[in-house]
């Protein structure tokens, strides 16, 4: 399974009855790293902040929360482990998701990421 592919099978389960077609890291023109998902981000994102209210531990990861709807990192992997923290995975689930991924332990800099200069809304 790709690694995007991956990461839209996990978060299509995140929120239940919100549609995922797809997932992915998007690098900002700001050096930033936050997670696009399609069809409709914003709507995602909003129902993620409702259905894990924890999401707010963003903070702890050093995060902003600007244009994109969602938290913003300065690293992928401060934004992995957000979302590992958030989604309440254990260690030996976390440790699956990053080999299946194709993550490399710990630093995840296998992830495939997408650089822009302009955010799609």
């Amino acid at each position: 399974m790709r690694q995007d592919g991956f990461l839209t099978f996990v978060l299509s389960r995140a929120v239940i009855g919100v549609r995922v077609d797809s997932a992915r890291i998007v690098e900002s023109d700001r050096a930033t790293y936050w997670i696009e998902v399609e069809p409709d981000h914003f709507m995602y994102w909003r129902r993620f902040k409702e259905e894990y209210p924890h999401w707010v531990t963003a903070y702890k990861y050093k995060a902003s929360f600007g244009e994109y709807g969602c938290p913003d990192f300065a690293t992928r992997r401060d934004l992995m482990s957000w979302l590992f923290s958030v989604l309440g995975l254990t260690k030996g689930e976390r440790r699956l998701l990053q080999v299946w991924g194709g993550w490399r332990c710990p630093y995840f800099d296998s992830v495939d990421v997408v650089r822009c200069t302009e955010s799609k809304r």
